[in-house]
């Protein structure tokens, strides 16, 4: 058995519809394992900056494992699935740290594109592309609660996104943007009160 993490939007999943029972029982999927599709997505240490969602946890996993390994722009970046997961304990993260943490990234953007060295401005697409998926989890987020409090971050966040996304396409070394994300996973350690393993 495994330890990791997991992303939800309150008990929801941030993509797909369903609820997960957090109550430490085993759930178990059907069929032959698919990334996102069928399977329980779950978070390593260094992973938990690629997503966002309103709630954090802690979780088990044992039986069949799906690993598939991402190359985004040369950000290695590792999906897992499992068969079989319970939810542990929950962190002590909620929608307002989601907040704080998009607004973090997001208030990051403008100074390093601005900066003349590739290397630093590829801190910015590290970035961007945590504030897309916080932006995603609002989404679902007002998809479940049928509030409109959420609305101007994703609008916030489109607006970067076509600021930055020329610069973007133009950066050549990504040395910093994995710094980036290391400084991501920071912040969230910081702001759970907690070092995870």
């Amino acid at each position: 058995m495994n330890h990791f993490y997991k992303w939800t939007i309150e008990s929801r999943p941030i993509y797909g519809l369903g609820k997960f029972d957090t109550t430490g029982t085993w759930q178990s999927v059907t069929g032959p394992l698919v990334m996102c599709k069928n399977g329980f997505h779950v978070c390593r240490r260094q992973d938990l900056p690629f997503l966002c969602g309103t709630c954090l946890w802690q979780v088990e996993t044992r039986g069949e494992e799906l690993e598939e390994e991402l190359i985004e722009n040369d950000l290695d970046d590792n999906k897992l699935c499992f068969r079989e997961i319970r939810f542990l304990r929950q962190l002590k993260w909620n929608r307002e740290d989601m907040l704080e943490f998009f607004r973090w990234c997001m208030s990051r953007i403008p100074v390093n594109i601005s900066c003349a060295n590739s290397n630093i401005r590829a801190a910015a697409y590290a970035d961007l592309a945590t504030a897309r998926e916080i932006s995603a989890a609002c989404k679902a987020d007002l998809a479940i609660n049928r509030g409109g409090s959420l609305l101007f971050l994703h609008r916030a966040y489109r607006a970067e996104a076509q600021a930055v996304r020329s610069a973007a396409a133009l950066l050549a070394c990504y040395r910093n943007a994995i710094i980036e994300r290391r400084e991501q996973l920071e912040w969230i350690e910081n702001r759970i009160g907690e070092t995870l393993s």
